[in-house]
């Protein structure tokens, strides 16, 4: 069992660490939590 998330820091560097997060592998069920994750933050503009 085990919990997933991400928080989103707005400011100055914002993105400066978005495509390393991004390429992060995560594995078992996290891996389709992560992105759905994802997909949420893009739709709220979060990923711009």
């Amino acid at each position: 069992m085990g919990m997933v998330g991400m928080v989103v820091v707005k400011g100055p560097g914002m993105m400066d660490n978005l495509e390393a997060s991004k390429a992060f592998k995560h594995r078992g069920k996290a891996k389709a939590v992560f992105k759905e994750i994802w997909q949420e933050a893009d739709d709220m503009g979060l990923l711009n």
